[in-house]
């Protein structure tokens, strides 16, 4: 059966109503909310140059409108001037800039906090310090020897050279074990002393290492010390650093979380 032109004409008015329907409802949205965003909304801002620390007065600022697009909640909306007046701005205004909540943040607090716990704070982690070098005196072990070790690793019949390899990723600090430790080899003209060979392995399990390393890094002797008798100045840094950190974060939550409570008591 074939469509007459009238017919097909006529099915497709209905459907071209819906299609310019759709289309001028879609207008219609985006019109108003263009109208939206750039209908005019009062913000504060300054009437005038104004210095930082400067306390705001009525006299020095002012009332302006601007399109709701540009206009965010940290902008200080006319209804809520009261809340700055007699409040110093942390920052300079120039004249129309308009005034934020964040320009009236209130430091004094925090600044009190920290003039009552910094010289606590400080003392604690030198004393952490302090314990944790003497500590380490008296576990150091005999100095090492210098170079080490005093051959250089044997190249293979290809020309290569077995050397100790990392199989997983360890951060500094980390004990060895044999589960993470392969032998890998290395070009001859790649290989100095401070590889340690394949038949040293067994030296390297159990030691510290002093720097993070990645799988297939190539071990050096300069990277690990001996857990227990440590005998290197990196491994006191090492040891000294993480007891002042980890005594100044201590030390610093218990003083704050002190000073806090102090301060809700008055």
């Amino acid at each position: 059966m074939k469509l007459s032109v009238p017919a097909f004409l006529a099915g497709l008015l209905p459907m071209s109503a819906v299609v310019a329907t759709l289309l001028f409802n879609q207008a219609s949205r985006r019109i108003e909310q263009g109208h939206q965003e750039w209908a005019l909304r009062p913000v504060v801002v300054a009437a005038e140059d104004i210095p930082a620390g400067k306390p705001i007065t009525y006299g020095i600022i002012a009332q302006r409108s601007i399109p709701a697009w540009f206009v965010t909640g940290s902008m200080v909306p006319p209804a809520d001037a009261a809340a700055v007046i007699n409040r110093p701005a942390n920052v300079t205004l120039h004249a129309g800039d308009a005034l934020r909540w964040t320009m009236f943040a209130d430091h004094s607090a925090p600044d009190a906090c920290f003039r009552a716990i910094v010289a606590k704070v400080n003392a604690a982690g030198e004393a952490a310090r302090d314990g944790a070098i003497s500590r380490f005196e008296s576990r150091m072990g005999a100095p090492l020897p210098e170079p080490e070790p005093p051959r250089l690793p044997k190249s293979d019949s290809s020309g290569e050279v077995p050397v100790i390899v990392l199989t997983a990723e360890v951060r500094e600090g980390t004990v060895l074990e044999e589960s993470m430790l392969a032998v890998g080899k290395l070009p001859r003209l790649l290989v100095t002393a401070s590889f340690i060979p394949a038949d040293r392995l067994r030296d390297a399990v159990g030691a510290r290492t002093l720097v993070p390393l990645q799988p297939r890094d190539a071990l050096m002797w300069q990277m690990l010390d001996d857990a227990e008798r440590p005998r290197r100045a990196a491994s006191c840094v090492a040891e000294a650093t993480a007891a002042l950190d980890e005594a100044r974060h201590r030390v610093t939550s218990e003083e704050t979380a002190a000073f806090v409570r102090g301060q809700e008591a008055h």
